[in-house]
């Protein structure tokens, strides 16, 4: 939920709420079009780092004609630091590489820091590994859509291995004398 009270800006088609630098609104705004960014916590530990949430306003889907198998997230979390240093510069070890991936956006007009990083964030874990102490009260939430997706893409293949089961040992049966 918005807080009212929050400035709001937009650049093109994307809507930034929450108290935003200048610099933040370019990088984010030279990547993403038809959204809206809500910026949820500075951190702690460092200028130009934020939390923000991305929410997809695309147009409505269109009926009939080929659509992609899985449908883009609704909703992510993003790591933008404009500082110009990455707090670390590789995923950590034992945590899945596509977790998050950072994208590097060039320096905006100015900028003397460097290239933006924009980091997505999908679990907890991630960013306290990621972005240790940087943001103490920030929590992770998936959305309930994006945990059924997860569920059934790690389910799916244990499904199809007992289907193939059931269907050889049916088979097997109807085969024997």
């Amino acid at each position: 939920m918005a807080d009212q009270t929050q400035p709001v800006a937009e650049v093109g088609s994307v809507r930034f709420e929450g108290d935003f630098q200048p610099l933040e609104r370019e990088a984010l705004a030279a990547q993403f079009s038809a959204c809206r960014f809500r910026l949820l916590e500075r951190s702690t530990l460092g200028s130009g780092v934020v939390l923000v949430e991305w929410e997809g306003r695309g147009a409505a889907p269109q009926r009939g004609g080929a659509r992609p198998l899985f449908a883009a997230p609704r909703r992510a979390l993003y790591v933008l630091d404009i500082s110009g240093s990455s707090p670390i510069s590789a995923p950590p070890a034992g945590l899945p590489s596509q977790l998050g991936g950072a994208i590097s956006a060039r320096p905006a007009a100015g900028d003397r820091q460097g290239p933006a990083r924009l980091e997505r964030v999908d679990s907890q874990e991630y960013l306290a590994a990621r972005y240790p102490g940087h943001f103490p009260t920030a929590r992770v939430r998936a959305d309930w859509r994006d945990r059924l997706r997860r569920l059934v893409r790690d389910v799916w293949p244990a499904l199809m291995l007992a289907a193939a089961t059931i269907w050889v040992l049916a088979l097997v049966w109807a085969c024997r004398p």
